[in-house]
């Protein structure tokens, strides 16, 4: 980047002073010439005592030598606007021609101010430049006011653009501009052939040109203004504009040509009048339909054109969503799972998703998610979120930290909010650890009948990246099927209206008697079947269901497993696991000992170690528990003396007090594994 003086800003200007109004430099520049024509034009006729406008046509009054005065300042200003701004600014042109452009519009607006000030008095010019002018209608003095008040205006529209309010000028032009057209009308239409008006009163024809001009020009470099909107516009409003401007154009041109027929002798004032009025209704009918007609094309191409891209968005997301959507899911011992996605009857894009992950450490992950929203966008986003969560899955975390760590993904790098249920299912173990955010929870589905599993469910996905997500475990009967859904098969305009009936239907397909119920297909496939009252779904709707294997048996050995990631969390997570399994085996009564032996051999393992730890928890018999913790550091574990006043040291004591027995299991991987053993009669 240039370096910039600490007195110039990065436009150049002195003072942080802002720049001239850039815009469409030709129309400034050819309304300048036009007004320094003009305002040379009627000095020569005032000097030379000229009329050639009357001898076309005698009513028309003469321009005032103030307003061409005026007209040929306003004109030396807006030349001025027309500068290179890629010339040297060391040679100073640019602000030399601006400076004189503020002067050309300050002298133009104190002239018709002056103008203004005066009228109603004789200053005698004319007469003593001119003492043969017959009288003041010959070639009267003073600009009228409706001529004086539209060049003020235009001069402090000009004045306006050297501001830092450029915006400001746009309403000054835009009065001066309705009062040249007024004027206009008013000259060409021989408004005193109908009135008392004085010619005093009304505005010459050059003088109203002059104001059109100007305005117009001064409108042409407004930021933001209203011509370069209506020039470059593609909406109905400027279309119609632009149909529009020519018959406003050529309402003074009638009028012209009407009153030139009736001073001509071709006709008198009544036919005159109606020629007028049949002209501009048969002009402003005819440009109002070819408007019409134009605006409806284009409100049609436009409503085309957003329905084309549309269609196309929505296919790209489609196509986008259906390749990120596992074609197959992966075949892993002991389950057997099936999912089926219906899109909305709308052909709307969603962001819903469903994954299935074989885990590092073991187990089968379960995703189902729900991005919120209809559009390209959703789809990118669920995108998003399924890699960020499959990349937090393989790296062995557990469910809570993996929402954990989505959600602060969702937060930092995304608007919308998600919904989440991810479930950690061991298989032989038949122990799901499952964690949902804003998502409905599952259904399980056994032999006596269906429940939801429990869950504790938090805030969606994007709402607070702080939000820490509490995993809940179960153990589940033989033969399980769980099965995982998104709001769209819930949905109030659906057949199915809240989860309690989702789960009752459910439970109704899983205990049928038809030769395949119950199997993981069957169930996805009758949950998204519509009826012929309602043969689509109102939004996405994904649905995951997950088998257990039906041949497995009613005693198998329990073993269940936690990861533990080194934090202040550990301790509470690890209770709030012992306490989910030992439920699920029927091992109640030896809950409250073991989850303080839990939490006491997790927090030694956090404290000593520093590294994740592994929670197992197994049932080698009816009555019997082990907790074996495992670290990844070989120093044995002892048991310590502490002093009275110590707050700690005491683990291993607590453990040899209440346990059964305890061992040391060192792992030929490294690390090692601290067992001990419950029984009923603990």
């Amino acid at each position: 980047m240039p370096v910039v003086p600490d007195n110039l800003t990065a436009c150049g200007r002195p003072g942080g002073a802002p720049a001239a109004a850039v815009g469409p430099v030709g129309l400034p520049r050819s309304a300048g010439v036009v007004c320094v024509l003009v305002g040379i034009a009627g000095l020569s006729c005032w000097l030379l005592q000229l009329d050639p406008l009357r001898r076309v046509e005698p009513h028309l009054p003469l321009m005032r030598p103030p307003a061409a005065a005026c007209c040929l300042l306003v004109g030396v200003a807006l030349l001025s606007l027309d500068r290179d701004e890629d010339r040297d600014r060391d040679s100073g042109y640019g602000w030399r021609l601006r400076r004189r452009g503020t002067l050309a519009a300050g002298a133009a607006g104190l002239a018709a101010g002056a103008n203004l000030v005066l009228l109603g008095t004789e200053p005698g010019v004319s007469r003593r430049l001119f003492p043969e002018a017959a009288g003041i209608d010959s070639f009267p003095r003073l600009m009228t006011g409706t001529g004086a008040v539209g060049a003020c205006l235009v001069a402090v529209a000009l004045l306006t653009l050297g501001t830092r309010r450029r915006s400001v000028a746009q309403p000054f032009a835009l009065v001066s501009l309705g009062t040249a057209f007024v004027g206009l009308l008013a000259a060409l239409y021989d408004v005193r052939s109908v009135s008392s008006v004085p010619l005093r009163t009304i505005m010459s024809v050059p003088t109203a040109v002059f104001l059109a001009v100007a305005s117009v020009g001064v409108l042409a470099v407004v930021p933001g203004g209203v011509l370069p909107r209506i020039a470059a516009g593609s909406g109905s409003g400027s279309l119609l504009a632009r149909r529009l401007l020519p018959v406003a154009a050529s309402l003074p041109l009638i009028g012209g040509l009407c009153s030139y027929g009736r001073s001509a002798g071709w006709y008198g004032a009544s036919t005159e009048m109606a020629l007028m009025v049949i002209a501009s209704v048969s002009l402003l009918l005819a440009s109002v339909w070819r408007a019409s007609v134009a605006v409806e094309q284009a409100d049609a191409a436009y409503r085309r054109a957003q329905e084309e891209l549309r269609a196309a968005e929505a296919s790209t997301a489609r196509e986008f969503q259906r390749v990120l959507l596992p074609a197959t899911l992966p075949r892993m011992p002991g389950i057997e799972t099936v999912a089926r996605y219906v899109p909305a009857g709308d052909d709307a894009v969603g962001g819903d998703w469903y994954d299935v992950l074989p885990l590092p450490r073991g187990g089968v992950g379960l995703v189902m998610g729900d991005v919120e929203g209809h559009s390209a966008t959703a789809a990118v986003i669920m995108a998003q979120a399924r890699n960020v969560l499959r990349a937090y899955a393989a790296e062995g975390h557990s469910p809570g930290d993996v929402l954990s760590n989505l959600n602060r993904f969702v937060s930092d790098h995304t608007d919308c909010l998600i919904t989440c249920c991810y479930l950690h299912l061991d298989p032989a173990a038949r122990v799901v650890t499952a964690v949902t955010a804003g998502h409905p929870a599952p259904i399980v589905l056994t032999d006596d009948g269906g429940r939801h599993l429990p869950v504790h469910t938090g805030l969606p996905l994007g709402v607070d990246a702080a939000e820490r997500y509490e995993e809940r475990t179960t153990v589940l009967e033989p033969r399980s099927r769980l099965v995982l859904y998104t709001d769209g098969l819930i949905d109030e305009r659906s057949l199915i209206t809240d989860p309690d009936e989702l789960l009752a239907v459910a439970t109704a397909l899983d205990t049928g008697t038809a030769p395949d119920t119950g199997t993981a297909a069957a169930i996805a496939d009758a949950l998204v079947r519509r009826s012929p009252d309602q043969p689509s779904f109102p939004d996405d709707t994904a649905v995951l269901v997950a088998c257990l294997d039906q041949r497995q048996p009613d005693d198998t050995p329990g073993t269940a497993t936690r990861v533990l990631a080194s934090a202040p969390a550990a301790a509470p997570a690890a209770r709030r696991f012992v306490h989910d399994v030992l439920t699920g085996w029927g091992l109640t009564p030896l809950q409250d000992v073991a989850e303080l032996l839990a939490s006491e051999l997790v927090t030694n393992a956090i404290l000593h170690t520093g590294g994740e730890v592994r929670l197992t928890l197994a049932q080698p018999g009816p009555d019997t528990l082990r907790i074996g913790v495992h670290d990844d550091s070989d120093r044995p574990a002892r048991i310590g003396s502490p002093r009275p006043d110590d707050i700690g040291g005491r683990g291993l004591t607590i453990v040899d007090a209440l346990a059964d027995g305890w061992w040391i299991d060192p792992s030929p991987a490294g690390g090692k594994t601290v067992w001990l053993e419950l029984t009923g009669r603990s």
